[in-house]
């Protein structure tokens, strides 16, 4: 863009100046550019838990919730391929022996691991 009538000396900053104008805004779009990018990185990294794994924590939680004596709120259950790991605290082995009893019983054909602590 050109605001200035070319040929003489007095022009010449405010061409530099229409030039820094047009680099600001190639710089604005490239910025809006990696933006949009990182957005779309981001997007594409939180996925939603798939609906199989979701079913077999959602049973081994209600076995646990219907259980008198487990803490169901203290009992992590993470689903990775065909195992099934239990995380957290557990008020003695006779629960963490139950807590591992019911998620086998709820996730059939998954190995369950049981890294539960007893406090």
């Amino acid at each position: 863009m050109v605001l200035v009538q070319s040929g003489t000396s007095e022009n010449q900053p405010l061409r530099i100046v229409g030039r820094r104008k047009n680099r600001l805004s190639l710089i604005a779009v490239l910025l809006l550019l990696s933006l949009c990018q990182s957005c779309t990185n981001l997007t594409r990294e939180i996925e939603q838990t798939p609906v199989d794994v979701a079913e077999v924590q959602v049973k081994i939680k209600q076995a646990y919730i219907k259980s008198d004596t487990l803490a169901a709120a203290a009992i992590g259950i993470a689903v990775s391929g065909n195992t099934v790991t239990l995380t957290g605290f557990v008020g003695s082995e006779d629960q963490s022996a139950e807590a591992l009893a019911l998620a086998r019983d709820h996730a059939p054909g998954y190995a369950v691991v049981n890294q539960l602590e007893t406090r």
